[in-house]
């Protein structure tokens, strides 16, 4: 179905398409070489530097989050009817639940040729750990319930997790973001970074993430002051705020506040990080919607198409480079590294075409036909989701 020239959304920016694409890259490109087993210091300079913004995936996982609430808050004004409120939840659910349960089934078909290795073989326990779930037929149903990480089957799908999670309180953020330039909703965004990680079983810490949606919501209700103010700075300050931008995304790594784990360089997980990599993520997000040369850079055809396909090379990464890794790396060959992160990138961006065209596309698809339904049935305005367009 593609979606007719008065029933597009308006406000949509396809340098933000652009933008998450090149971060699920770097996602791919971080986690292949997270199975590469190789000296501390030589992951320390890849991933405790300014590098981090391409060899380790927490930057480009805020970028998403930000990336959300700008885009989901645009979304959600083109209606404020209750039917407009359901047909964006059903829209939501068709966007991220189909696909991810077809992505657990993905990673759970892999396991089956996951090859097992030793320890001294040139990958890590990182991978090992990513690699060694299998679930059981039980197991594997009910993981199917509500996106997230399929008790270890689909390693990423924590973040979808929330997703899901703000996508249901979103319509709360964004009446949040009306008073006082949506000051008070980051402050209260901020505070719930004091919240503990679990309590009486229940994940708070998915509540940390408040503050970039938070985020993003506020850079779409202010985009046209934000843009205003960014295009009126000179150049040289143009270019400091998309450089201060990226220096907060890679602070927690230059800052060595990350630990090495299971054979990596953890860190952006705790609120610390969070909070210095969302005023980052907002800025790159604010830069990227409001000034013409990073638009033309992120509207390139190459950016363009790595986002449309971003959510299947999201998905599917992991079980490419579960099977590829102990077939391809070498313990200290260098080269055996770029080829391996080469053919990754390549693997999965070839079955994440074929994904996006028979899992991705049909279930948006079907989620319009649903909201279509709903808009008659209470004679409302249809609203269209633009991701079933074609190239």
């Amino acid at each position: 179905m593609i979606a007719s020239a008065s029933e597009r959304p308006a406000h949509h920016l396809p340098a933000l398409d652009g933008l998450r694409g090149l971060a699920a890259t770097a996602v791919v490109i971080a986690h292949a070489l997270d199975a590469v087993a190789m000296p501390l210091p030589l992951r320390s300079l890849l991933v405790e530097s300014p590098l981090a913004l391409i060899f380790n995936g927490s930057p480009a996982v805020q970028i998403f989050f930000v990336l959300s609430g700008f885009v989901l808050a645009a979304s959600l004004e083109r209606g404020r009817a209750l039917i407009d409120l359901a047909q964006f939840y059903v829209k939501r659910v068709f966007r991220i639940h189909p696909p991810y349960v077809f992505g657990v089934l993905a990673a759970w078909g892999a396991s089956f040729l996951f090859v097992p290795f030793r320890k001294g073989v040139g990958l890590t326990d990182w991978l090992r750990q990513a690699t060694q779930t299998h679930l059981e037929a039980g197991d594997l149903l009910a993981s199917f319930a509500f996106p997230g990480s399929a008790r270890g089957q689909l390693m990423v799908g924590w973040t979808l997790q929330i997703e899901m999670v703000f996508s249901l309180l979103l319509p709360l953020l964004v009446a949040g973001a009306r008073p006082a330039r949506g000051l008070p909703l980051l402050a209260a965004s901020a505070l719930l970074l004091l919240l503990p990680d679990e309590r009486g079983g229940l994940p708070l810490g998915v509540l940390w993430y408040a503050i970039e949606f938070s985020f993003g919501v506020v850079a779409y209700r202010e985009r046209r002051a934000i843009g205003a103010w960014l295009r009126g700075l000179p150049r040289w300050a143009r270019v400091a705020c998309v450089a201060a931008a990226l220096g907060f995304l890679c602070a927690p790594f230059v800052l060595r506040w990350s630990v090495p784990i299971a054979n990596v360089i953890a860190g952006g997980f705790y609120p610390r990080d969070i909070a210095v990599m969302s005023v980052g993520a907002f800025g790159l997000v604010a830069a990227t919607a409001s000034l013409p040369a990073l638009e033309r850079f992120f509207a390139a055809d190459l950016c363009r198409f790595l986002g449309r396909i971003s959510y299947s090379v999201y998905l599917l990464h992991l079980p490419v480079i579960g099977l590829l890794a102990p077939r391809m790396v070498r313990p200290g060959v260098v080269e055996s590294w770029v080829v391996f992160v080469g053919a990754v990138l390549g693997v999965t961006i070839a079955v994440s075409m074929a994904f996006h065209r028979a899992i991705e596309r049909p279930s948006i698809a079907l989620g319009n036909r649903l909201c279509r339904r709903l808009a008659r049935r209470f004679g409302a305005r249809y609203l269209v989701s633009r991701a079933v367009e074609g190239p």
